[in-house]
């Protein structure tokens, strides 16, 4: 016989593997909301291709692959992933492409975006970030 721990373990077990959305995402997929309805993802079938990538509202269109790192202006997406920096105007999807955080931060300053709205994060803030929402 099962101890009555077990029982409501195996209960629950079985509660959770048949929910659908507990069954088709796996903890280590995740996506956050960027302040212009973009998602930075970490999800199938993305992943696979463009591991943690900036993904346009539409859920599908991949704008920038293999984010190392990013932080959140007003209306634009700052950055760097595997070929370099970026600066990401959330309006259009225009990207800007450069060498180095200076030649970033010099962008910043001549376009007159202002002040980071987030502090920089890596994809094990945007799964801290995610993990939030489901407890």
């Amino acid at each position: 016989m099962l101890s009555a721990l077990r029982r409501e373990s195996l209960v629950l077990g079985l509660v959770l593997a048949s929910s659908p959305a507990l069954a088709t995402v796996g903890m280590a997929e995740w996506e956050i909301a960027t302040p212009g309805g973009n998602t930075i993802a970490s999800r199938d079938p993305i992943k696979a291709e463009h591991g943690v990538a900036l993904v346009g509202e539409d859920g599908e269109t991949v704008h920038i692959s293999h984010l190392e790192t990013w932080r959140f202006h007003k209306g634009y997406v700052a950055g760097k992933d595997q070929d370099g920096y970026f600066l990401f105007r959330e309006a259009d999807g225009h990207i800007d492409r450069l060498r180095s955080m200076s030649l970033l931060v010099g962008l910043i300053t001549q376009r007159k975006i202002g002040k980071a709205t987030s502090k920089w994060m890596t994809p094990t803030d945007g799964w801290k970030q995610a993990s939030k929402h489901l407890h």
